[in-house]
């Protein structure tokens, strides 16, 4: 079975909430609509692509949609160890 999963999160900019990519898949959807954010048209197409869209937590440590900076990753990972485990193993 093909498991295609994308995960986004939320951000409140200006008193809009703004949804941002948070995976590589979701990345790659938004590098290929040329857009830093998802509008609600974006991901209810992704959705009827077949994906299942997770809303993960914002976190303030992250500068921005695109930081993957090692650091801040290994730090998020040693804190909340469960947010980066696959639903299967948890």
């Amino acid at each position: 079975m093909n498991n295609l999963n994308m995960k986004v999160f939320y951000k409140n900019v200006y008193g809009n909430d703004l949804c941002y990519p948070f995976c590589n898949t979701a990345k790659k959807f938004a590098k290929l609509i040329n857009q830093k954010t998802f509008s609600s048209y974006h991901l209810h197409n992704i959705f009827h692509l077949g994906y299942t869209i997770e809303i993960v937590a914002y976190n303030p440590k992250q500068k921005d949609a695109w930081d993957t900076s090692a650091e801040w990753i290994e730090e998020d990972m040693k804190e909340n160890p469960q947010r980066y485990q696959d639903k299967e193993e948890a």
